[in-house]
Formats: C-alpha cells, structure tokens, sequence
C-alpha cells in the first residue's frame, strides 16, 4: 500500500497513511506529461473559445459594417430628398406669391367691373323710371315741352332729335316709341 509523505520529511511515513515510497523519475514525467496535456487541453480550450468569440466578433463587425453602409446611403438619400424638397418648397412660396398677385388682380377687376355694373343699373333704373314718370303725366312737365312758333309749328329739333315742323311734347313722342334725351348723371372717380 502506498502512503504519502509527511508533510515535514517526505521520506518519512505520515504515521496515519503509511509509508510513502519517494516518486521515480518515471512518476515525475508521468505527472509533467499529464499536467502538460491537460495545460495544453486547457490553452486549446481557450483558443477554441477565443476563436469563436473573434469569429462572433468578425461576423458582428461585417453586419455592422453592412447596416452601417445601408445607414449612409439612406442618409444620402434623405439629404437629397431634403435639398429636392427645399427647392420644391421654394418654386411652391414664389408660386404662391404669384398665384396671390393674380388673384388680388382679379379682385380688382372685379370691384371695378361690379362698381361700373351697378352705375349702368343706377342709370337704367333711373331712365325708366323718367319714363314711367313722363308718360303718366303727360304735358305736366315744362322743360320737356316744344316751344310753338308763330304758325303754330316747333322752331326746332324736338326732344327726340326730329327735325323743323314737328310738334308736340316728350310725352307725345314718348308715346309714339321714341325715347326723350337723358340727362347723366356726373360721375364718380373709381
């Protein structure tokens, strides 16, 4: 039975194991050699782990790498989209500006086309209304009436543009379909 050493001699026998035989050379290589294999099972271990750590690493940095290259190029994409829509919104503002020109143009022309309406209306309006006027009350209205000469003729043009001879009053021609002369209004600056 081998026993182990004591812990003071080693060629002495620990009195609780028994006597412990000195290790041979053989025992010592035997120990090196095993405590090489399992340093180098232990080295290749960690190779193993390291090799697989930097290929994890290398396959990380490559699809880094890849969404990296992806990222610049939407990047690009946004910066010339951003530049496109820059000069977009500036022909947008100028169109915009012009589009107001035009429509305070029209405007104008408007106002100005209503205000010159609405002075044809006023004089339409009053000219009939002098009309009605006129014919219900015959000869009541002295201005409108055709001084009479010595025979009893018109000394003139009558108020409807006829020529010499004839006679009667506005309302006598009015009634005949022709159409006094109108007095205008002055008129308004626009």
């Amino acid at each position: 039975m081998s026993a182990t050493p004591h812990a003071d001699n080693p060629s002495v026998p620990d009195p609780t194991v028994g006597w412990v035989h000195p290790p041979s050379a053989l025992d010592k290589r035997r120990a090196k050699l095993q405590s090489a294999r399992l340093a180098d099972e232990q080295a290749a271990a960690a190779v193993a782990e390291l090799d697989g750590q930097l290929r994890d690493n290398t396959e990380s940095n490559r699809q880094n790498d890849a969404s990296l290259t992806i990222l610049r190029d939407r990047v690009a994409e946004l910066e010339k989209t951003l530049k496109a829509d820059a000069k977009k919104g500036a022909k947008l503002r100028k169109a915009r500006d012009r589009a107001r020109e035009v429509r305070a143009e029209a405007q104008q022309r408007a106002v100005t086309a209503e205000a010159k309406y609405e002075r044809a209306v006023l004089a339409d309006l009053v000219r009939r209304e002098k009309d009605n006027d006129l014919s219900a009350h015959p000869g009541t209205h002295p201005a409108l009436v055709t001084p009479t000469g010595p025979d009893g003729g018109s000394e003139g043009s009558g108020p409807d543009g006829t020529g010499p001879g004839t006679t009667g009053t506005a309302a006598s021609n009015n009634a005949a379909g022709h159409r006094p002369a109108t007095v205008t209004s002055p008129r308004t600056p626009m």
